[in-house]
């Protein structure tokens, strides 16, 4: 029969009690410190391992897919892509296995200090997969992927294509506002010369009218004085036609 809630104090108070729980947490460091020193034997033999196959597999990828893409073997080339992929899947497990091996000396770390109390997880989602690939190490391996590479290449040729038609485009737009700038300077000078022939005809004009009205006018002293010399003219051919008229043979 299981003791009341009552006498669970005096349980605990019990120096028999006390001996036992620390007896257990004594016998469970113990055994955890003999797991924890296994568990990292295992773990450094299988990195070891994993880290000359992951190098392996990585460049036996990159060449086959470089092979197959300068031949356009397509089986080859994703043959390529799967060696690439088991090798990111090993680096994977090593660095889990590195991450663990790193809490297992923090816990055998604490069995020694005495502050051991219970093991903890040795994966943590949050904080070991974020740190599976630094950022360096992706970029290098991302640069190192023939399809990133592939896709590097187009984008770099679409944005070449794009600055040749932009270039194009504001060449044609530079060109076209030079010949509207042309064609406006042309039209104003053809409109300045018309303006100009214009003004020129209608001050001829002016001056001709002007002359004409100079001449009819009777009280121009041009016209007085033409017309004086005019008579002056008249008398004197006259007064010759007399004289010549008159008979000068001697009597």
């Amino acid at each position: 029969m299981l003791p009341s809630y009552q006498n669970i104090p005096e349980l605990i108070t019990n120096t028999n009690t006390k001996s036992e729980i620390t007896k257990i947490f004594s016998n469970k460091q113990l055994i955890d410190l003999k797991i924890f020193i296994k568990k990292i034997d295992n773990l450094n033999y299988w990195n070891s391992h994993m880290i000359y196959l992951f190098h392996i597999l990585q460049s036996s990828g990159i060449l086959t897919s470089s092979i197959a893409a300068s031949n356009n073997d397509t089986k080859l080339f994703w043959f390529g892509i799967g060696l690439n992929m088991i090798a990111s899947l090993i680096h994977i497990f090593e660095k889990i296995n590195d991450g663990q091996i790193k809490k297992l000396d923090n816990e055998i770390l604490q069995i020694k200090n005495g502050t051991y109390t219970i093991q903890d997880s040795l994966i943590d989602v949050d904080n070991d997969f974020s740190n599976i690939y630094p950022k360096n190490q992706q970029n290098q391996l991302n640069q190192q992927n023939p399809l990133n590479q592939t896709n590097q290449t187009n984008q770099t040729n679409q944005t070449n294509q794009t600055n040749q038609t932009n270039q194009t485009n504001q060449t044609n737009q530079t060109n076209q506002t030079n010949q509207q700038n042309q064609t406006n300077q042309t039209n104003q000078q053809n409109q300045t010369n018309q303006t100009n022939q214009t003004n020129q005809t209608n001050q001829t004009n002016q001056t001709n009218q002007q002359n004409s009205l100079n001449q009819q006018n009777p009280l121009n002293p041009l016209n007085q004085q033409n017309q004086t010399n005019s008579i002056l003219q008249n008398q004197t051919n006259s007064i010759l036609q007399n004289y010549n008229s008159i008979d000068t043979s001697p009597v």
